[in-house]
């Protein structure tokens, strides 16, 4: 596999175009103002046959090279940007929408396809309790970029917003997102431009979901659709249809899940999006500690008073934690008898 990487960048008015091996590197070498740099790539594979497609297209073909060394299998449905994510390639294709750094905070290529996880909600390891800065995030423009790109925004569902359940502690677990009241296969749509992460089924909570991560930093989730309709690599543009509403997953009705998440951590998306007027609140975004204060209180010690039929398994279901933490917590074993009143860690 050939793979060239095109920069299109216009400085001090005059647009010109260079081939580099490594976009982000050499940008400052050369003297580019990365606030107007396009990056595109043509992609070519040489392997039992030739291949050229975007980013989400299918790779028909067993084996290929990147960067002209490593040999690489290929799996049933892999895609360009699942294979080329896993070994710290950047792809975009020249028919994919362009990248554009035209703001403080708006997404560079190699931070817009790093840590491309598929499977993970958060596969970032950012711990927002430790968040100290303060970012200011453009979440959409107002008028066209210099390439005639314009990234808006959208509200998630196309019909009046009820929220049902809001962002904060549930019961015996934390509720990452807002509850969205749906009828079963009413339209869901992205928030803002962005690419599809991951497309999946999760037993055991969000049911049918899928993750979008958008240009302006933040990523969206949206839980329990009935029907996806993006896979993973796809590009998609604001109000653009996702999926399809449901109550997959653990559900108690129809509805849609809908998250807001910074580098894997959830914020409230009542903050971001005004949900009664069915508007945004903010153009640009003041992210700062405030956005995880709950997380400090998520890990403050709980404890469970023990009652008439309480086991250790039983306990640990309620607080969605394991047996092994509670008996670890409490030095017991699960040959130890439970006193009614008894007082035990739960974390």
């Amino acid at each position: 596999m050939s793979l060239f990487t095109t920069v299109t960048f216009c400085q001090d008015g005059e647009v010109s175009s260079i081939s580099l091996p490594e976009v982000i590197d050499s940008s400052s070498s050369i003297g580019l103002d990365t606030s107007n740099i396009l990056f595109e790539v043509d992609i070519t594979v040489e392997t039992k046959k030739v291949f050229s497609g975007t980013i989400s297209s299918i790779i028909e073909a067993d084996t290929l090279v990147l960067n002209d060394a490593l040999l690489v299998p290929i799996k049933s449905e892999d895609t360009i940007i699942l294979v080329t994510s896993k070994y710290d390639t950047v792809p975009l294709s020249t028919g994919a929408r362009a990248v554009f750094l035209d703001s403080l905070y708006w997404m560079g290529i190699d931070s817009f396809f790093q840590s491309f996880d598929s499977m993970r909600v958060d596969p970032y390891g950012f711990d927002g309790a430790k968040f100290k800065d303060t970012l200011m995030m453009k979440l959409y423009d107002t008028v066209p970029d210099s390439a005639g790109v314009l990234r808006g925004w959208s509200m998630p569902l196309h019909r009046k917003h009820y929220v049902t359940s809001r962002f904060g502690h549930r019961r015996y677990k934390w509720h990452y997102g807002d509850d969205l009241r749906l009828a079963i296969g009413d339209s869901v749509t992205a928030v803002f431009d962005g690419v599809v992460r991951v497309a999946k089924y999760n037993y055991g909570g969000y049911g049918n979901y899928i993750i979008v991560r958008h240009h302006n930093g933040f990523e969206t989730l949206y839980g329990h659709l009935s029907k996806r309709l993006v896979h993973v690599g796809d590009l998609v543009s604001a109000g653009e249809l996702v999926g399809w509403g449901g109550n997959t997953g653990r559900s108690s009705g129809p509805h849609l899940h809908f998250e807001v998440r910074f580098r894997g951590d959830a914020i409230d998306p009542y903050i971001m999006f005004d949900f009664l007027n069915d508007t945004i609140r903010y153009q640009t975004f003041e992210l700062s500690p405030l956005h995880f204060e709950y997380i400090r209180e998520m890990r403050r010690r709980i404890y469970h008073r023990v009652r008439s039929g309480d086991t250790l398994f039983g306990i640990a279901g309620r607080y969605h934690v394991s047996w092994r933490q509670i008996a670890r917590l409490n030095r017991i074993t699960t040959k130890t008898t439970l006193r009614i009143g008894q007082r035990l860690r739960i974390r």
